[in-house]
């Protein structure tokens, strides 16, 4: 199939969501030459309304001339940043002080209360050794390090999902290989006021950083085609939705955790 046709319905079914603007905004374009146009265009801040005009001019041009897009427009990172498009300033820093510690401390919650709940089950006192010392501080400072540096993280998911998914794994490797290398037992605690500690401290910050979701204000500028007005409301309101989903995962994986724990037992 040449590159400027139409979308076939089996490739529309296919990864619907992740072309989903490509193939509404340009359907005679590449998927992936599109997507990689907009998502360039997206990291240099430009408008959503002036990306969707971007893309419906390279879309008229493809359908008008019978060329494909990297026939006529070339490497579409290379063409999205020779194209003098208006930008905006980011709206600030992703995370302020307080919900980067609200992060941290659901992180940190999330890790004492596995522990707590599994200590219960066994029916022993924990050994805080060194390890679940030195962990949850390691882990607030990445919290804290991504928070400055949102725009490089952002990049490299994008631009190198493998490399970032690599980057993360060797990351969890490195805390896990903390937990059992500093095996030093500093002290003997209980395991049901530690299960009570990480359960408030995980709630706590689970509710602190809901009520931030709810009334953070969102940037209110998506992707869209001149005139087109309904469709950037649906995506409003699935963004709104969406915001919560990150913010509820430590939760789940806390009664994921302490369900495997009783069952194990």
């Amino acid at each position: 199939m040449s590159e400027n046709a139409p979308t076939s319905p089996t490739r529309r079914r296919r990864g619907a969501w992740r072309y989903e603007i490509e193939r509404r905004l340009a359907p005679h374009v590449d998927e992936a030459w599109a997507e990689a146009f907009v998502l360039e265009l997206r990291l240099r801040d430009v408008p959503g309304d002036a990306i969707g005009d971007a893309l419906a001019e390279v879309e008229s041009h493809c359908v008008e001339s019978g060329e494909g897009a990297a026939e006529a427009f070339g490497e579409p990172v290379a063409y999205a940043r020779a194209l003098e498009l208006p930008t905006e300033p980011p709206s600030g820093p992703p995370l302020s002080p307080g919900a980067t510690a609200a992060w941290t401390a659901q992180a940190v919650g999330l890790l004492v209360t596995t522990v707590g709940a599994t200590a219960v089950v066994d029916g022993e006192p924990i050994a805080l050794t060194w390890g679940l010392a030195v962990v949850p501080v390691l882990a607030g400072l990445t919290v804290l390090a991504l928070s400055q540096r949102s725009d490089a993280a952002l990049r490299l998911v994008v631009r190198r999902p493998v490399v970032a998914w690599l980057a993360t794994m060797a990351h969890l490797g490195l805390l896990v290989a903390l937990l059992l290398v500093l095996d030093g037992v500093l002290a003997h605690v209980s395991p049901g006021p530690t299960l009570a500690v990480g359960a408030v401290l995980l709630l706590g910050a689970t509710v602190d950083l809901l009520r931030r979701a709810h009334t953070e204000q969102l940037p209110d500028d998506p992707v869209r085609a001149p005139f087109e007005d309904e469709r950037a409301g649906r995506a409003r309101r699935l963004g709104t939705v969406l915001r919560y989903v990150p913010v509820l995962l430590a939760p789940a994986m806390a009664l994921v955790f302490a369900g495997l724990a009783r069952l194990l037992a």
